[in-house]
């Protein structure tokens, strides 16, 4: 048998070779679970956790947090120091449970494809529970049997998804004597209607020497709407940049609905971002706007205007963007100045500015969107351990395994590879996904081989094939009997482009081309997807004949939709030579004589329009995405 010290031995270089969770672990293995060192040891779990919660929510700095994780190390190998052999006879019995109070927020009304915070709590007196909450008509607390250790989860009982759960809190832990236990999940409803979630608390004792658990199930009924409408909200008002100085040039697209501007100048209320009349953002005092306009118009000396100099236009702005300090007004100035000194700067705090709402609430889409345009930027190493974890949090909850698999493709190597391996091989009712559209080929687990990726760094699920001509690989996806690409169009040809002329945008959006390049640019057996094509996809997901229908429907089909379409917001290239909207629009080519869709995200989440336009000869340089559909 082994002895007291060699455990001792085995345990410390456990923590040294394989880190602090491994050796916890290792030792709760030898620990009865109703002794004082098995309670230290949740103690330990729950520290880890909060220290590497704090850490993915950007709240504690890689210094501060580096110091927090060596004060655990050092506890636990004092922990270890300590233990002494009655540590690991068990009691004769643990303390048995009593009475406690339960209190959970489920809301009962959820908006589709929008994460959801609901929490629940622990606590033996209902004043404990109430501490830093705020309470809402969702608010639910009744008694129930607390132990020492309780295990909290909230389950989907639904034969189809009705949800996607995200649990952010660890789903057993230790109850506090004298404080609440908290427990987080985000829900992402995936279907209109009215669905049950099941809130299971399980007791956790030790009945004569034996761990039991008993199972408590409550059950809550949601309701999913495509939209909300907040009644309650106070009046919306534009908070758009605005600065305009001289006269510019129309640069209006015939047909598209969308008034053209001038890259010299700063404008930004083609698009209105709408927010609360209470916020203070880019409203700024008067007497700032005042001067700001009379700096255009008074500035005229002998007959010439100032305020038409380009050195003086771009001081303005700039003056005028660092003042307002808005995403927005940053984004106007790079794209009215492209060659400004100032460029470097205003790009490191427009970086800032994204990846601060990014952290606001770590959904994976914006996550995605943020390292989509940042791959190298100052966040984005932060931003790719984050997203990682997020991918895994959904993908321990799902069942069919899809999101496993596209866990594994993404991080084949990953902290979490080999469980997902194992998570995968357990579900027998996995099937792999095709190599290559090869129909009796099947791709295998990845991390055994090598795998192919699309655009950039974004790798690949599902059936895919290679364009020969230059042996880029493109999912598939077929939708009512129609075969439809599930990127972006990458084949360069004469009359495509990339955005900005950056091919890294290229790697991850697709190519931009006219609609003559577009009639030529599909691989051999695809073709440019016709107006027909388009309009019975968009009618396959729903359709557009009302505002509910139309935003469920662009949601669907945008990344991150279940779709499986992926189409993005590409932006488009002027016939002047200037790039837009990247991020707000995309439109998509069809065979029809300069006929494209547009998908419309400028708005905001929760916003999305889509709309079919006919132009005319101005649109020959206009540079729009393409989608492919199979040869039929």
């Amino acid at each position: 048998m082994e002895s007291l010290t060699d455990l001792q031995l085995a345990l410390k270089e456990t923590l040294a070779k394989e880190g602090i969770h491994v050796a916890i672990n290792r030792l709760k293995e030898r620990l009865p679970g109703n002794g004082p060192r098995y309670n230290d040891l949740i103690l330990l779990t729950t520290r880890l956790r909060e220290i590497e919660r704090d850490q993915v929510r950007n709240l504690l700095a890689p210094e501060e947090a580096q110091r927090q994780f060596s004060r655990l190390r050092a506890d636990l190998l004092q922990l270890i120091d300590e233990l002494q052999e009655s540590d690991f006879v068990p009691a004769s019995d643990r303390r048995r449970g009593r009475q406690g109070r339960l209190l959970y927020q489920i809301p009962t009304t959820m908006q589709l494809y929008q994460e959801t915070k609901c929490l629940v709590r622990l606590a033996f007196r209902e004043e404990w529970l109430l501490k830093k909450l705020d309470l809402s008509d969702d608010t639910k607390i009744q008694s129930v049997r607390i132990s020492e250790v309780m295990e909290i989860d909230l389950l989907d009982p639904n034969d189809a998804p009705a949800f996607g759960i995200r649990a952010v809190s660890s789903k057993e832990q230790f109850v506090e004597e004298e404080d609440y236990t908290e427990w987080l999940f985000y829900v992402k409803p995936l279907r209109v209607g009215r669905f049950p979630l099941l809130l299971k608390v399980t007791v956790i004792e030790q009945v004569k020497g034996q761990e039991r658990q008993r199972d408590i199930v409550l059950e809550e009924l949601v309701e999913v709407l495509a939209v909300i409408s907040d009644a309650g909200a106070a009046p919306l008002k534009s908070a758009g940049c605005r600065l305009e100085l001289g006269p510019a040039p129309n640069l209006t697209e015939s047909g598209s609905g969308r008034r053209g501007e001038d890259p010299g100048r700063v404008v930004e209320e083609q698009k209105e971002d709408y927010t609360d009349t209470s916020s203070t953002r880019g409203q700024g005092p008067t007497w700032y706007r005042i001067v700001v306009t009379a700096l255009a118009a008074l500035f005229v000396i002998g007959g010439v205007s100032y305020a038409a100099l380009p050195g003086f236009r771009e001081a303005i702005s700039w003056r005028y963007a660092k003042w307002q300090d808005d995403r927005k007004c940053y984004e106007q100035f790079i794209r009215a100045y492209p060659r400004s000194d100032r460029l470097p700067e205003a790009r490191e705090r427009l970086e800032d500015l994204q990846w601060q709402e990014v952290m606001r609430d770590t959904a994976i889409a914006p996550l995605q969107r943020f390292l989509a345009q940042y791959p190298d930027g100052e966040h984005s190493p932060e931003g790719r351990r984050l997203l990682e974890f997020q991918l895994w949090e959904s993908a321990k909850t799902d069942s069919t395994g899809a999101l496993l698999f596209d866990y594994l493709q993404r991080y084949p190597d990953g902290e979490h590879a080999k469980e997902a391996q194992g998570r995968l091989y357990a579900l027998p009712s996995f099937q792999m996904p095709m190599n290559e559209g090869e129909p009796d080929s099947l791709a295998p687990i990845p991390g055994s081989v090598p795998l192919d990726t699309l655009q950039g760094s974004m790798p690949l699920s599902g059936p895919r094939f290679r364009d020969p001509r230059d042996g880029q690989i493109y999912p598939f996806v077929e939708v009512d009997g129609t075969v439809w690409m599930a990127a972006n169009l990458n084949y360069q040809s004469s009359g495509s482009f990339c955005y900005v002329d950056d091919s890294t945008y290229c790697a991850q959006f697709g190519r931009l081309y006219t609609w003559e390049a577009a009639q030529r640019a599909c691989p051999p057996g695809w073709n440019l997807a016709t107006p027909a094509d388009w309009d019975a996809l968009i009618a396959s997901f729903g359709g557009t004949e009302t505002r509910q229908a139309e935003l469920a429907t662009f949601e669907t089909l945008l990344w991150g939709g279940d779709s499986g379409l992926k189409l993005q917001l590409g932006g488009s290239r002027f016939a002047t030579h200037h790039y837009w909207n990247m991020g707000d629009y995309g439109r998509y080519w069809t065979t029809g004589e300069y006929i494209y869709y547009n998908f419309d995200g400028s708005m905001g989440p929760g916003t999305g329009l889509i709309s079919k336009h006919q132009g005319g000869a101005h649109l020959s340089e206009v540079g729009y995405s393409c989608r492919c559909v199979k040869g039929r």
